[in-house]
């Protein structure tokens, strides 16, 4: 997990609070699921931001507190631009969809409604400039699942 996060020193405290920001909107209630991110694998996309990495992450697995094989995966990626203090962490899918309804939880927004409302004009115009949004390789997994 070292290469996820550099330089900072509680993965956990960063990434958990983040990854639980887009999963409450869906309809988990938090104490009744765990986030692991132990045997999560970083994808390569990601930026360098004041000395610390943030990488697209698969293999995030949200667990349910009271049946423990109950086990849903996701995979995280993050959008930045300069000046911006820290990236907008976003969920690239939520799998499997049988245990979203099981549990009653709604799929995954658009990535791009959370981009793109977090962003100013100007951010938007170049964050589009980069490689993986100019070619929306961001949404590659949101269209494949969805």
């Amino acid at each position: 997990m070292a290469h996820i996060l550099r330089k900072i020193r509680n993965i956990e405290d960063y990434l958990i609070p983040e990854i639980g920001k887009r999963l409450e909107p869906l309809g988990f209630n938090l104490t009744e699921w765990t986030i692991n991110i132990d045997k999560s694998e970083g994808e390569g996309h990601g930026y360098v931001i004041k000395d610390n990495t943030y990488e697209e992450l698969s293999g995030i697995e949200i667990i349910n507190k009271q049946n423990s094989s109950d086990i849903l995966t996701i995979w995280i990626d993050y959008a930045w631009v300069k000046g911006m203090d820290l990236p907008i962490l976003y969920l690239e899918t939520i799998y499997p969809k049988e245990l979203l309804l099981k549990y009653n939880l709604k799929y995954m927004e658009n990535p791009n409604n959370i981009i793109f409302n977090s962003l100013n004009k100007e951010q938007i115009k170049e964050l589009n400039k980069q490689y993986y949004y100019a070619n929306n390789r961001h949404m590659s997994l949101f269209k494949k699942y969805n």
